[in-house]
């Protein structure tokens, strides 16, 4: 299990390399901001999403799977990651 885990997770990384700051596009516009300097870009690249933190366009800081992402965006709909 884990081999195949290693393996999906090489696919995703060499799938989001290259990718340029004008990839990390939202489809109702651009990158989410919060008014400061650190904002969140989301990009797809084949089957991966890719998110960053656009101030370093270097680092890749998670890499989803199309279901993981959907499971992801059903749990932010849903209340699941409410920090508190």
């Amino acid at each position: 299990m884990a081999k195949t885990r290693d393996r999906f997770m090489d696919k995703l990384q060499r799938a989001a390399k290259g990718l340029k700051d004008s990839d990390f596009v939202a489809p109702q516009g651009t990158v989410i901001c919060w008014g400061i300097k650190t904002c969140v870009g989301v990009a797809q690249r084949h089957d991966v999403i890719v998110v960053r933190n656009t101030n370093d366009s270097q680092k890749i800081t998670a890499l989803f799977s199309p279901k993981e992402w959907d499971l992801f965006i059903k749990g932010v709909k849903n209340g699941d990651f409410n920090l508190k």
